[in-house]
């Protein structure tokens, strides 16, 4: 009688043994789920706090027609567009944080004009901008080509912008844009504006941006 009881005892035992196991295996596999579950949360909460800012861009000018632009931005990440109607010239303010930014852009291009000058009283030469816009503005200013209203005040002079617009900066647009304009004014001043291409220039036209 003894040793059933034993045998009883021995196999019970053995029984409470395994249902520990289960328990203790069911109790490890909430704790993984559990630590990927807050895995994550943590990357998720990581990758919001890192998120990049939104993006924009331009603005941007197609002609469609001879009489018919269209201008468009991409502003917080999505396009933004409208279409302007001239005759000859457009201008438009702008509509993507830089209201106060007036561009002026001609249906035709002038005619190329001479690549030597002689007797030109003041040369001032820039080059390397790389989208440093606000960087750009404050050379300007200080070497006297604009004023505070970046409007052309060099007169007859000739600015030289010797390459390296692009790449590295986020306002790249924002630097030829004013460029472009103050091209314009130069010329009804008497004075100049030489875009000379640099190497990061020819790198984005040959779609080399590595």
């Amino acid at each position: 009688m003894s040793n059933r009881r034993e045998n009883r005892g021995s196999g019970s035992a053995r029984v409470d043994g395994l249902n520990v196991k289960k328990i203790m295996i069911g109790k490890l596999r909430i704790v993984i789920l559990l630590a990927l579950a807050l895995t994550a949360f943590t990357w998720s909460t990581s990758d919001s706090q890192q998120a990049m800012p939104a993006t924009d861009d331009g603005p941007h000018v197609f002609w469609q027609d001879d009489t018919t632009a269209a201008v468009f931005y991409y502003c917080d990440d999505r396009v933004e567009s409208r279409s302007i109607v001239a005759r000859d010239t457009i201008r438009f303010n702008g509509f993507c944080r830089d209201t106060a930014a007036e561009y002026i852009v001609p249906v035709a291009p002038e005619p190329p004009g001479p690549f030597e000058f002689n007797n030109v009283s003041k040369i001032f030469a820039i080059s390397d901008i790389h989208g440093d816009y606000e960087h750009l503005i404050e050379i300007f200013i200080n070497a006297g080509i604009v004023d505070s209203s970046l409007r052309w005040t060099f007169g007859e002079g000739h600015l030289v912008v010797n390459g390296d617009i692009f790449d590295r900066g986020d306002k790249v647009t924002e630097c030829l844009w004013l460029i472009y304009r103050l091209e314009q004014e130069a010329n009804a001043a008497g004075g100049a504006v030489h875009f000379v291409l640099g190497n990061h220039e020819l790198m984005v036209l040959r779609a080399r941006t590595q």
